[in-house]
């Protein structure tokens, strides 16, 4: 029966997306292949990966910052060596953490195949075959530079998970790495949702080969920070629509959200009333993702006309499409080149409401609404700063609110730290390690 969960994993998802199969003019085209891998021991995983470092300077709590510090990839090796030990019956087993950078296949907005990267680490054992029982699929937060693409950092933070006993998958994301080509998927979130879960299925797949297996009973922690958060969320909604045997071939979901996106449409339309906006890079960015997920009601716009000569002749475009520029610095640029408001940056079309490119714009928003029409029935926790001033705080309040009671929402409250948007970050890790 499981031989053949993936054929159906895979037409369930394309369902669930309403989009068509991959075309059939390259069957011989592999769907996952190996671009690169590498093996660390215990000990050079735990040196090359600091929890501390990574969380602390993001929490001015003084009790998570206590918490963290309890918290070490080598207190995980420890267990991990244990558990090694029990299975195999060996008194010193050969283990440590495989990577792979993997390239997959997927779709993009109009239904044509594209190719994926992304990163896959998992504890393995050299002399026995080991028993994973989670697997963890890390979604992407907003990234602009190339160079930061999981599948482009040795060692990604949220690898971190991977001493846990879990299978970590950490998409790329359209517009990184292998696809670098394209535009980012910015609020795109069901397109971004169907590639992450292509990835994952693809992850699996390759997984099949190697020395490792899947617990009965393991479980999938599908989590992400920001804009990942909203694609967390939306693959939450299609892991629900799913049959019964593909829901048990990826394991029993529980998501992690952490100050993303769930309201799109309510969000657009706040940042439209904003004099100042303390993210204005997000509006060419999800210009950008919306013509790339919805071609049909975009596709005609030239990108130039969605914005203000001042943005236009401000030479951000080409700095975002360059991938040499992290989200800050372009944000900075944009402050000081164009200013920071909807008026600022975007075309006279795009002011009147009442225009045609306006209302298209605003019908491919309303299509990415991912809390209409169903309610939660797998665990879901949302953690967000009431003082965000990059992602609105009512996001996790619609979302908590919409999706029932198997949502739990904790509010986190104002620290000073990053304009609130990443003053959720460690609690969401805390949750994330504590699992």
């Amino acid at each position: 029966m499981k031989k053949y969960l993936l054929a159906i994993s895979a037409l369930v998802l394309f369902a669930a997306c309403q989009r068509d199969p991959y075309p059939a003019e390259d069957p011989s085209t592999p769907q996952v292949n190996v671009m690169s891998s590498s093996f660390m021991s215990p000990d050079e995983f735990a040196q090359s990966i600091d929890i501390q470092t990574t969380v602390i300077g993001m929490a001015e709590v003084p009790s998570v910052v206590e918490a963290i510090k309890t918290i070490s990839i080598s207190s995980y090796n420890e267990k991990l060596n244990k558990t090694m030990q029990e299975e195999s019956g060996l008194k010193s087993p050969s283990w440590g953490y495989h990577s792979f950078v993997l390239r997959y296949k997927s779709v993009d907005g109009a239904g044509k195949p594209i190719f994926l990267s992304e990163k896959v680490v998992f504890p393995e054992a050299e002399d026995f075959r080991h028993s994973i029982s989670q697997i963890h699929l890390c979604n992407p937060f907003t990234n602009t530079l190339a160079a930061f693409a999981p599948s482009m950092v040795d060692e990604y933070a949220f690898a971190i998970s991977a001493a846990q006993d879990a299978i970590v998958v950490c998409p790329d994301g359209q517009g990184l790495g292998e696809s670098s080509g394209r535009d980012l998927l910015f609020t795109s979130l069901k397109l971004q949702a169907r590639q992450n879960l292509d990835g994952l299925l693809a992850a699996l797949e390759f997984l099949k080969h190697q020395h490792i297996e899947l617990a009965q009973e393991h479980r999938l922690v599908n989590w992400g920070y920001s804009l990942g958060a909203g694609t967390a969320l939306a693959i939450h909604r299609i892991y629900e629509g799913l049959d019964k045997d593909t829901q048990e071939y990826i394991g029993a979901i529980q998501s992690i959200c952490g100050s993303g996106p769930y309201n799109i449409p309510r969000t657009v339309k706040w940042l439209e009333s904003q004099e100042k906006i303390s993210y204005p890079i997000c509006i060419p960015l999800a210009v950008c993702g919306l013509k790339e997920s919805q071609p049909e009601l975009l596709g005609a716009y030239p990108t130039e006309s969605f914005f203000s000569p001042a943005f236009n002749n401000s030479g951000i475009m080409d700095m975002i499409r360059s991938r040499r520029y992290g989200t800050q610095y372009l944000l900075s640029a944009i402050q000081a080149r164009v200013g920071s408001s909807w008026k600022a940056i975007t075309s006279e079309d795009m002011q009147d409401r009442e225009s045609e490119q306006h209302m298209a714009v605003m019908q491919a928003v309303e299509n990415e609404d991912i809390l209409d029409g169903w309610k939660a029935t797998y665990p879901v926790y949302l953690y967000h700063s009431v003082a965000d001033s990059f992602v609105p705080y009512f996001n996790a309040e619609d979302a908590a609110k919409s999706l029932g009671n198997q949502v739990e929402l904790f509010s986190i409250p104002d620290v000073g730290v990053m304009e609130g948007h990443y003053a959720a970050m460690p609690f969401v890790l805390l949750k994330l390690l504590s699992l």
